[in-house]
C-alpha cells in the first residue's frame, strides 16, 4: 500500500471518481464527507489552510482517503505561530471522518504512520466531530497507541436521530401524548388563518432564495438564530450543486402564500438531515418550526428516508422527536518534537501577558 499526498486542487479534483464508490460504501459516512461539499467548502475557507490530502493506493485502486488540511494559527503578538492538522470542512461541517470503507485498521494506521513521518509539518492533530459509531475513530486510537502518540478524546455533541423503520403511526404513537395534543391544538388555531401545507424542493431558484432569506431575516432580528446572510455565498453554491446530484431537500410551512417556517435539509443515502432552520417570529405562538417537522417526518415515513439526522445538537426541541442518540468525538494530538513544545510554552506566556 502507498500513500499519497495531494496538495493542490488539481489533484484534488483528480480524485472526484473514486471518492464517491469509497464513501458510499462506507457505512457511517455522512452527506459532509462528500467530494462536493468538502470541495466547495475549500474554495470558500481556504484561507490560512494548505491541502495535505493523503490517499491510500493499491496499484491504480485508492482504497482509502483522509481529507486532511493544514492550519496555520493565528500568531501571538507575532510569534509562535501553530500548524495544525485536521479535517476538511472543520467548522461548517457538524460530521467529520476518514473515507476509509473497510480494512479500516490497516488502512487507517497507514495514515497514522506516514503522519508520524512527516510529524516536521505540524504540532497539532485535532480531528473534530467524528460520529462515535465510525470504526474509523478507534481505528486511529489504536493505530496512534501502537505508534507512540498521545491521544486525546473528548465527547463534544450529541446528535439525535429519527429512525424511520416502521409506520408512521407506530413512531408518532410513541412521542408523548401531551406534545401530539399540542401540535393538534396549534394546527387548528393555525388553520383558521387559511390552508396549511408542507412544500417541498429539491432545487433552488432565486424566488426560494429571496424567500428563505426573508424569514431569516424577521427570525435572525428578533432571535439572534442562523444567520443565512453570514455565509449566504457557500451555502448557495453548495445546495446548487447537491440540488444537482439529488440532494437537497427544502422544507417550506406555508399559510395560504406565507411562508412561516423553512428547513434546509440534505440527503445522502437515505438520510435527511435537519442542517439550517428559522421560523417567521410574528407566528411564534403556533410553534411553526415544531409543525413543519411534523409535517416532514410524517412525509419521510412515506418516500423511503430510512432516517432524519438532527445533527449536531441535543436541543429539547428535537428530544420530543427523536429516540436515537450518538455521540460526536473530537481527538487531538500534540506533536513530541521540540521546536512544538517551545511554541506552546511561548504561546501561553504571552497570552497571559494580554490585558
Amino acid at each position: 500500500m502507498d500513500i499519497v499526498e495531494v496538495t493542490n486542487e488539481g489533484g484534488f479534483d483528480g480524485l472526484s471518481s473514486a471518492w464517491s464508490p469509497l464513501l458510499d460504501a462506507h457505512d457511517a459516512g455522512t452527506i459532509q464527507s462528500t467530494f462536493d461539499w468538502l470541495r466547495l467548502w475549500w474554495d470558500h475557507y481556504q484561507a490560512n489552510r494548505e491541502l495535505f490530502i493523503l490517499v491510500a493506493r493499491e496499484g491504480e485502486q485508492v482504497v482509502g482517503i483522509a481529507p486532511l488540511m493544514i492550519e496555520t494559527s493565528s500568531a501571538v503578538k507575532g510569534l509562535a505561530s501553530r500548524r495544525t492538522i485536521g479535517f476538511l470542512g472543520q467548522g461548517a461541517s457538524d460530521y467529520g471522518d476518514f473515507i476509509v470503507p473497510a480494512r479500516h485498521d490497516e488502512i487507517v494506521a497507514a495514515f497514522v504512520g506516514h503522519l508520524l513521518k512527516r510529524r516536521r509539518r505540524w504540532d497539532r492533530i485535532e480531528l473534530k466531530e467524528i460520529r462515535e459509531d465510525s470504526p474509523n475513530l478507534q481505528a486511529f486510537l489504536d493505530a496512534g497507541t501502537r505508534q507512540g502518540l498521545r491521544c486525546e478524546t473528548t465527547v463534544t455533541t450529541a446528535c439525535l436521530q429519527v429512525a424511520i423503520d416502521t409506520t408512521w403511526d407506530e413512531y408518532y404513537g410513541r412521542v408523548r401524548a401531551k406534545f401530539r395534543s399540542d401540535i393538534r391544538r396549534r394546527f387548528a388555531k393555525l388553520e383558521a388563518l387559511g390552508p396549511v401545507e408542507l412544500v417541498r424542493h429539491a432545487t433552488t431558484d432565486d424566488a426560494l432564495w429571496r424567500e428563505l432569506v426573508q424569514v431569516n431575516a424577521s427570525h435572525f432580528a428578533t432571535q439572534q438564530k442562523q444567520d443565512l446572510n453570514k455565509n449566504l455565498t457557500f451555502l448557495r453554491q453548495v445546495t446548487d450543486r447537491l440540488a444537482a446530484l439529488g440532494r437537497l431537500d427544502i422544507s417550506l410551512l406555508k399559510v395560504g402564500p406565507q411562508t412561516i417556517a423553512y428547513n434546509i435539509g440534505l440527503r445522502h443515502r437515505g438520510v435527511v438531515y435537519h442542517w439550517k432552520v428559522g421560523f417567521h417570529p410574528e407566528y411564534r405562538s403556533f410553534a411553526p418550526g415544531r409543525l413543519l417537522l411534523k409535517c416532514l417526518l410524517e412525509a419521510c415515513f412515506g418516500d423511503g428516508t430510512t432516517c432524519l439526522d438532527f445533527m449536531r445538537g441535543a436541543e429539547d426541541y428535537k428530544r420530543k422527536w427523536a429516540f436515537h442518540e450518538r455521540n460526536n468525538v473530537n481527538v487531538t494530538v500534540h506533536s513530541k518534537k521540540l521546536t512544538t513544545k517551545v511554541k506552546s510554552v511561548l504561546r501561553r506566556k504571552l497570552s497571559s501577558q494580554d490585558p
